[in-house]
């Protein structure tokens, strides 16, 4: 999966609701992951935490098509120390990780 964002504010906005619902709370861990999904030339971010669910539409360039769960609080951290103005790209790796690039650094 590949996906580029230029607008950090809505990216940030959609990954701090998403985490209200995503909370380290839940017995089971894959609950406080959020599920990125890239597919038909939508993005879609989706959390649960089995009694409420929130799907959100976030714009952004879809290069390939996938999907995978992240921490929601660590992605929502990462993103919110990356500066406003740059681009920010996500890439899937083989071993099932995600490389966040902004600008022109990793």
């Amino acid at each position: 999966m590949e996906l580029t964002f230029d607008e950090k504010h809505n990216l940030l906005h959609a990954l701090q609701v998403l985490q209200g619902v995503a909370s380290g709370r839940n017995v089971l861990p894959i609950l406080s992951n959020v599920l990125i999904q890239a597919v038909d030339g939508k993005i879609e971010c989706v959390a649960t935490d089995l009694e409420v669910g929130i799907k959100i539409k976030i714009e952004g360039v879809i290069e390939e098509d996938g999907a995978i769960t992240v921490s929601a609080k660590k992605l929502a951290d990462i993103v919110k120390e990356l500066p406003e103005d740059k681009t920010i790209r996500f890439v899937t790796t083989a071993n099932d990780r995600v490389e966040i690039t902004c600008g022109d650094g990793v």
